[in-house]
């Protein structure tokens, strides 16, 4: 109930709403019938009045309360709204455009869009164009449209659905996800008898993938999905992708479904992609690190504990080395330098090649100390390392200790300068007296 100057005025503001919404016009116009004996009447009688009289057709006696609740609160929508119907059926029809957009134009506070909506809604149907283009980009479903993101994330995946639950699980609690659109492409599991070994577990994975795509999008600028329309192999098909990606965007991030990333693993690769892989070197960034990696031995917890305070040191948090080859699992770079080496990364053993290519051509992977990645599929049953590198007497093996915990600054985005196989030898050896002098040497207090 609202209430006025006026003692005897008492407005049942809540029963006016409810015939308002009935269009039980007679009613209003009893209701508010008292209006002229009133001292001090309020705006929303007038307007209520109004809105009766100009549903019954008595358009001069509806004007005449709209002015006089506008007099008492010039700045009420309902009732800009309300002058700008009666003038255009008064035939008033310049004069109401011209009152209304001035009004959208001189308090425009983002609560006008549904006036903005009405303003071009009728300024059409009157032939306004103009006026209805310029009040349309002012609106906020037009001008709050992000722009899109300059790189894309790319996920290749063919039949693990565990693992690429996880790796989406990841995905999602990334920071600066809204930084990238989200691509995925999925090789088929039709035409080929390798590819036709696995067609209920591809049917898993793709079903994985629509489970989390509600997800993904909240999360993503854009989320996109691919599919082979036949088993290609896995070096085609990430070259499918990213040749598709790099025609839209300035670069890209690839992982492939058995890759895990840390909450920063986004911020890391953004800020390399812009400003650090540039044509004359690093050519790649990757959210790998070939450091805590120890393979398939176990660390007790004191060892664990000594790793993760170097791991955080300012002097390693945010920085890199610099590798001779290109992790298959993990990488990115600029469209520009994709079309420089995308045939070699589509050869059969495209990873290996492409490794060989660059170390050939003396460019190369910008990686950081403390991972930002961590590929788990190297043992995985249905994984190429088991499937195809084993059968080659091949045995990779990947056990990340630790990935990155906090938010680095951009400012310690630098190379080491310390001696890396003291490091290596500190966090993937595990040798206890390269941890000491590791510690030493970046002045961390004895561990108790």
């Amino acid at each position: 109930m609202l209430r006025s100057n006026d003692p005897g005025n008492e407005f049942r503001y809540d029963e006016a709403r409810r015939l308002s919404e009935q269009g039980d016009w007679s009613a209003l116009l009893d209701l508010t019938e008292c209006i002229g004996d009133l001292a001090s009447p309020l705006p929303e009688q007038h307007f209520f009045r109004a809105t009766a009289l100009l549903r019954l057709g008595d358009l001069p006696a509806a004007d005449s309360h709209i002015c006089n609740g506008l007099s008492l609160e010039p700045y009420s929508i309902w009732g800009r709204q309300l002058k700008f119907e009666v003038d255009i059926s008064l035939g008033k029809v310049d004069e109401a455009f011209h009152q209304l957009a001035a009004f959208v134009r001189a308090n425009d506070d983002g609560e006008l869009e549904d006036v903005k909506a009405l303003l071009v809604l009728k300024a059409v149907e009157f032939g306004k164009f103009s006026l209805a283009k310029a009040i349309n980009e002012t609106r906020s479903v037009i001008q709050d449209v992000p722009a899109p993101p300059r790189y894309a994330i790319c996920v290749q995946f063919f039949n693990k659905a565990d693992t690429l639950a996880l790796t989406l699980e990841c995905l999602i609690k990334a920071r600066q996800a809204k930084d990238f659109a989200l691509v995925l492409i999925q090789d088929s599991s039709r035409e080929t008898p390798a590819g036709r070994r696995y067609i209920n577990e591809c049917a898993e994975a793709e079903a994985t993938f629509i489970q989390f795509l509600p997800r993904l999008s909240e999360i993503f600028f854009s989320v996109e999905f691919m599919k082979n329309k036949k088993n290609l192999g896995t070096a085609p098909t990430c070259r499918r992708v990213l040749d598709s990606v790099c025609r839209r965007y300035a670069g890209f991030l690839f992982i492939e479904d058995d890759c895990l990333l840390s909450e920063d693993a986004l911020e890391w690769s953004s800020f390399h992609l812009r400003t650090s892989i540039v044509p004359e070197g690093p050519w790649f960034v990757t959210a790998e690190s070939i450091f805590f990696d120890a393979q398939d031995r176990s660390i007790d917890h004191s060892f664990r504990d000594r790793l993760t305070r170097i791991a955080r040191d300012e002097a390693v948090s945010g920085s890199h080395v610099l590798l001779d080859f290109v992790p298959s699992t993990c990488f990115g770079t600029t469209a520009e330098l994709w079309q420089r080496c995308k045939s070699v990364r589509s050869f059969t053993r495209g990873p290996e090649s492409l490794s060989a290519y660059m170390r050939r051509i003396g460019v190369q992977t910008l990686s950081p100390l403390v991972p930002r990645a961590s590929d788990i599929g190297m043992q995985h049953p249905l994984g190429y390392s088991v499937g195809n590198l084993g059968q080659m007497n091949v045995r990779e093996s990947k056990h990340t200790v630790l990935m990155s915990q906090g938010r680095s600054s951009t400012e310690t985005y630098l190379q080491y300068s310390g001696d890396i196989d003291l490091f290596y030898s500190a966090t993937s050896l595990l040798n206890q007296d390269s941890i000491s002098e590791l510690e030493k040497a970046l002045q961390i207090p004895p561990h108790s």
